[in-house]
């Protein structure tokens, strides 16, 4: 986990939580110097208030897409970190421009406002059309240039109006990573999914990486972004994980 200068108080960014920091995204001031609101195309808006609310409009004609990240300055995200972050769909969402909607987690290795249909990255994504079954699903992936590797984790929708909590824990080299879907129960929702990428061409992405909301042609709302460093895979590890999860749920 990157360094980061903690601040408590009502308006805070990144806050010390039991097993790591977390952003609660409190008050309705954005916290310019450690995020950046990204405009990649069309229209885009983004509302803080007790969590960050991003809406994508596409152009009338439908010929523009509409996308928008809320993106950490600096990268945050170390090799041996999780991060996590609760993203809710919502129900109403304005005219969009041509192809597919939904949101994603994405830790890149790009500049700001990078076009995630190109880059360096790896993310947890929902698409409603569906990136594996063309009727909505959510996908893990990790990209630089033509090197990709993929998979389906959760096989159904994310249902709007619906909190699920997004995870990508990575492994200690930077080489794979583990993703996994939850709803606000805890439960597993679909099948957590690893990724390997220790081949070259993945190089660009095994080192620090900045935290990307990403929006495209819809409205979400993102919240509770944490990160922590990734136990080792003992039992022992494995249940502090699950007391940190419950913890960290019932924060907020």
């Amino acid at each position: 986990m990157a360094v980061l200068g903690l601040v408590s108080g009502a308006n805070a960014m990144f806050v010390a939580v039991p097993g790591g920091i977390e952003e609660h995204f409190d008050g309705t001031t954005q916290d310019t110097a450690t995020w950046t609101a990204s405009t990649v195309s069309h229209t885009v808006s983004f509302t803080q208030s007790g969590e960050m609310e991003i809406t994508a409009t596409g152009s009338a004609g439908g010929d523009v897409a509409g996308r928008g990240q809320y993106e950490t300055n600096d990268p945050l995200v170390s090799p041996g970190d999780l991060v996590r972050v609760e993203i809710t769909p919502n129900s109403a969402f304005p005219a969009r421009g041509g192809g597919n909607n939904g949101h994603a987690l994405i830790l890149s290795a790009e500049g700001l406002g990078f076009d995630h249909d190109g880059g360096s990255f790896i993310w947890l994504r929902w698409v409603d059309g569906g990136y594996f079954n063309g009727t909505g699903d959510i996908a893990a992936r990790a990209r630089v240039g033509g090197n990709v590797a993929e998979a389906q984790v959760v096989s159904t929708d994310h249902p709007l109006d619906t909190t699920y909590i997004y995870e990508i824990a990575r492994s200690q080299d930077g080489k794979s990573a583990t993703f996994s879907v939850y709803d606000t129960g805890l439960n597993v929702i679909g099948t957590p999914q690893s990724l390997d990428f220790s081949a070259a061409g993945f190089s660009p992405i095994w080192g620090d990486l900045r935290i990307v909301l990403n929006e495209f042609h819809r409205s979400s709302t993102f919240d509770n972004v944490f990160i922590s460093e990734t136990p080792e895979p003992t039992a022992v590890a494995l249940l502090a994980l699950g007391g940190a999860l419950v913890s960290w749920r019932r924060r907020k």
